[in-house]
């Protein structure tokens, strides 16, 4: 049986050094299989940053990363589910 992994979806990232650690604490589980870094709309310089900084934590544990870029979306209304989904996804291997 092929073990169930997840695709993480991160917070909007605004300070790389300090989301690092809690980045590098889940990719450590093992059952990560993709991250995507939610990153804000900023220069093409400050997004390559916060990519240096952020990729190589979910890289070194076996996880690819995904970029989405943007602006985050507006606060969930009071008593509404949370925003952060977790979705399993399988392991592929090369055919």
């Amino acid at each position: 049986m092929t073990p169930t992994l997840l695709y993480l979806i991160t917070p909007l990232v605004e300070d790389p050094s300090a989301f690092a650690p809690r980045l590098r604490e889940a990719a450590e589980t093992g059952a990560v299989a993709a991250v995507q870094l939610r990153l804000p709309a900023r220069d093409e310089r400050s997004l390559i940053n916060h990519v240096k900084a952020l990729a190589p934590v979910a890289q070194e544990h076996g996880a690819a990363v995904v970029l989405a870029l943007g602006r985050q979306a507006a606060p969930p209304a009071p008593g509404a589910a949370p925003a952060a989904r977790m979705i399993r996804v399988q392991r592929m291997r090369p055919p």
